[in-house]
């Protein structure tokens, strides 16, 4: 489990300090406005095949979002429309309705379970299913903040 947080603190890192310095030079401060220079993670929305924390031999095809991406995996959370129970190892951040609508079509807030990411084959992606967007820019620093305040 160690290697993994690490391997993900340093690409959380990297990616932090670019977008606090594209920020900077924008005279904004992270949070305070939308910014198009935000230089983190993509935050896009997709559809996997994720296991089950339980029993990995079964799992469901929910919305996650992407944190990275190679050829071989990818690294996501998951997101729901309703809030799960938290425990000593996640928690929950609430992202807007307008990010929610992107994964589901109640008008409500929807939920990303801030966890240790979960890595998985790039073939979990189901491309068949309806294509989804983006976290709005100010949820994406809200799991980003989340994220680095778990990892951290």
């Amino acid at each position: 489990m160690w290697p993994v947080l690490a391997v993900v603190a340093g690409v959380v890192g990297v990616r932090i300090i670019r977008g606090l310095v594209a920020s900077s030079r924008d005279g904004d401060a992270v949070g305070e406005k939308q910014n198009s220079a935000f230089t983190g993670p993509s935050f896009s929305i997709a559809w996997a095949y994720v296991p089950f924390d339980t029993d990995s031999s079964m799992g469901k095809v929910r919305p996650v979002l992407l944190l990275d991406s190679n050829e071989e995996t990818i690294t996501v959370l998951e997101l729901r429309s309703e809030r799960g129970p938290t425990t000593e190892t996640m928690t929950w951040t609430p992202v807007s309705a307008e990010s929610a609508r992107t994964f589901d079509h109640k008008e409500q807030t929807g939920w990303v379970k801030v966890a240790r990411p979960r890595v998985l084959p790039s073939t979990s992606i189901r491309q068949h299913e309806r294509p989804l967007g983006c976290l709005t820019d100010a949820d994406a620093r809200l799991a980003w903040a989340a994220m680095l305040e778990y990892v951290l």
